[in-house]
């Protein structure tokens, strides 16, 4: 036998008048910000964020991977860059840590 599941609403936004509407959207972050160079490789002379291992510039111990530190807009997907910018960063990030013993 089958069973009917209906639907239920998980997150108010369609059931929810348009005043309280706008004051759901402004509670939470609905967007996917797709950030690219915030924080891009490069040398303290270019006043870049972090160094080309991913080292932030003036702080011992602390790396940054993410998409942020993608020096230009890929033409590719951006997750799957993401992905490789991530394994090659975690790459990076293991290397230094495991020169530092």
């Amino acid at each position: 036998m089958v069973e009917i599941v209906q639907a239920t609403e998980v997150f108010p936004l369609v059931t929810v008048d348009n005043g309280n509407r706008q004051q759901l959207v402004q509670r939470h972050d609905f967007s996917f910000p797709r950030r690219i160079r915030t924080v891009a490789p490069g040398t303290k002379k270019l006043r870049e964020f972090v160094i080309i291992d991913l080292r932030v510039h003036g702080v011992v111990g602390l790396s940054l991977n993410d998409k942020s530190v993608m020096p230009i807009v890929p033409g590719s997907h951006l997750a799957a860059m993401t992905y490789a910018v991530d394994e090659n960063g975690v790459a990076l990030i293991l290397d230094h840590a495991s020169s530092q013993r």
